[in-house]
């Protein structure tokens, strides 16, 4: 066994052995331990654009050319007054389709085309040239030079045929899929589902999925609009469930053109009625139960209007904003609803060392880092060790989001008959309505007690023995760990009267930042805690009556 509570006394038997004379000296070692704290709440959502220029390439067919495209739905300008460096792919862009002929990869961006693209065994080809492309193929403004480096956003979209799903709403996942799948519910999960794979290895990219727009009324029947609604809900609230990663997010385009403000060319951005996948009132909505499962802003066909491509730029900025900032992990994910945080909540007492019969203030410090302004319920108990309190021991009270409050100061006291060393807590159970009921605690206190605990030296200590007595001088001789060790783990209550300020007097020749102690008991990182003076009085030559000394 090392002796490591003789070094802990080194530093300052030395420093009685310099300064000389008789005093009283009590050394008590007390562990650290951190207190219990609040469960973490999520941080709040960050809408605000990226701060630096951001590389983007949307995958898309004539759809999205048209929301990008600056006389419909604007998008280009809307991502580059974002912070986002926007390229596109288009019909006949990109390498030879070599799972799907004829034509080139860029042609083919039905929902089993995404099997070729982030599945299949020519992917690599495809997303090479994916991630170093830098043009235009479609008509929308964006800034004239781009930051370098590969495309660090993935948005990609199929288009509203695909929303013409066979099979059923409630239809489980494919066992297999691929680019020659069936256009049916089953299959289209199988293939969002084995594209995470290929998203879980890429954690330099994000990946934005833009559901497929709805067909018209007449493109469809119901059967299939229903089966769409039920996939694309499927992708926004299951599809990621069980994805451990940030770098996938979801919006329902689809669902954003269900509803209108009263026909195809009047949209409804910004009504409280209607479907809408939308950052609001810092809360994330998703609704989905306020108008059809057709397209709410037909034009001759199913292409979307002006108005509904209007209509999804607004709703989407912001959401791919917290995408981003989630994936960066500067702001809260979607489906990660803002909470209150209590965490950094305060409870103080006016000391730790108390005699008995002294007064003790416990005060509650309630601390809302989070986003969400809550009431709170508190509930104190107090020791047995203390009595006769004044102050309320439980109530409620509003916490504002950033906001501090105290909303109670409990006095009591120290009962009389209690021991030296004797110690004791309160605590105080906390509920803010989001987290379970949780536990903090008071600091600890004790009541002043005068123990020796003296070194113990085992005679097989195996390593080099450091001997430190009247004939040693030299501090350099005793590790700086063990100084280290004793600042970090001895609470020294020193009592003497005139002749024993010698001792302290001889500590303070001391000017390396290594030997840095203070005279009145308080407990800082680095710093030796000395309650000089304690106790006071006259000590006697052997030493008071009441209470248990060493004399060196």
């Amino acid at each position: 066994m090392k002796p490591v509570v003789v070094r802990f006394v080194v530093v300052f038997v030395l420093a009685s052995l310099l300064a000389g004379g008789l005093s009283a000296v009590v050394i008590a070692a007390q562990p650290v331990t951190a207190p219990p704290r609040a469960p973490a709440a999520v941080a709040g959502y960050n809408a605000n654009p990226p701060t630096t220029l951001v590389k983007l390439i949307f995958i898309h067919h004539s759809t999205g050319e048209n929301w990008l495209n600056d006389g419909n739905g604007q998008l280009g300008i809307a991502l580059s007054n974002a912070n986002y460096f926007v390229s596109d792919t288009n019909y006949g862009w990109g390498p030879t389709d070599q799972d799907t002929t004829p034509g080139t990869i860029g042609d083919h961006t039905d929902i089993p085309n995404w099997y070729s693209w982030f599945t299949g065994p020519h992917r690599d080809t495809y997303l090479t040239a994916l991630y170093t492309e830098t043009e235009q193929h479609s008509s929308y403004s964006r800034p004239s030079i781009g930051p370098g480096g590969e495309n660090t956003i993935i948005m990609f979209k199929s288009c509203f045929p695909n929303s013409n799903l066979d099979g059923n709403p409630n239809d489980p996942p494919a066992a297999s899929a691929d680019m020659n799948s069936l256009l049916d519910v089953a299959h289209a999960k199988r293939i969002y589902l084995d594209a995470l794979n290929y998203f879980a290895a890429h954690q330099d990219k994000l990946f934005i999925v833009i559901t497929a727009p709805p067909l018209a009324t007449g493109a469809t029947d119901a059967t299939r609009a229903a089966n769409a609604r039920a996939f694309n809900n499927w992708l926004m609230t299951s599809w990621l469930s069980g994805y451990a990663y940030h770098n996938v997010a979801v919006f329902d385009f689809y669902n954003v053109l269900t509803s209108n403000g009263g026909d195809p060319d009047t949209n409804d951005l910004n009504s409280t009625a209607g479907n809408h996948h939308r950052f609001r009132n810092n809360v994330i909505e998703h609704i989905t139960n306020q108008g059809g499962n057709t397209s709410a802003y037909p034009t001759s066909d199913s292409h979307p209007s002006p108005a509904g491509n209007l209509k999804a730029t607004g709703e989407f900025v912001p959401l791919l904003n917290i995408a981003w900032h989630c994936w960066q992990g500067d702001g809260a994910c979607p489906g990660a609803a803002p909470l209150p945080d209590l965490s950094g909540s305060q409870l103080l007492v006016n000391k730790r060392v108390f005699e008995p019969g002294d007064a003790i203030t416990y005060t509650l410090r309630l601390i809302n880092s989070g986003v969400l302004s809550t009431t709170v319920r508190y509930t104190i108990t107090l020791p047995s060790a203390v009595v006769t309190s004044t102050g309320a021991l439980s109530g409620m009270i509003v916490v504002y989001a950033g906001a501090t409050v105290t909303p109670t100061v409990v006095v009591a006291q120290v009962r009389s008959d209690l021991a030296a060393g004797t110690t004791f807590q309160a605590n105080v159970n906390l509920n803010d309505n989001y987290h379970p009921v949780f536990s903090l605690n008071f600091p600890q206190a004790v009541i002043h007690g005068f123990n020796t605990y003296l070194p113990l030296m085992m005679n097989d200590y195996a390593g080099p023995v450091i001997i430190i007595d009247h004939t040693t001088t030299g501090l350099s001789k005793i590790p700086p760990y063990w100084i280290n060790q004793a600042k970090a783990l001895l609470r020294l209550s020193y009592g003497h009267t005139s002749h024993g300020s010698q001792l302290v007097s001889g500590m303070s020749v001391f000017t390396n930042s290594l030997y840095a102690y203070n005279t009145e008991g308080s407990i800082a990182a680095g710093v030796l805690s000395l309650a000089d003076y304690t106790p006071d009085g006259d000590l006697h030559h052997l030493g008071r009556r009441d209470a248990h000394l060493s004399q060196w």
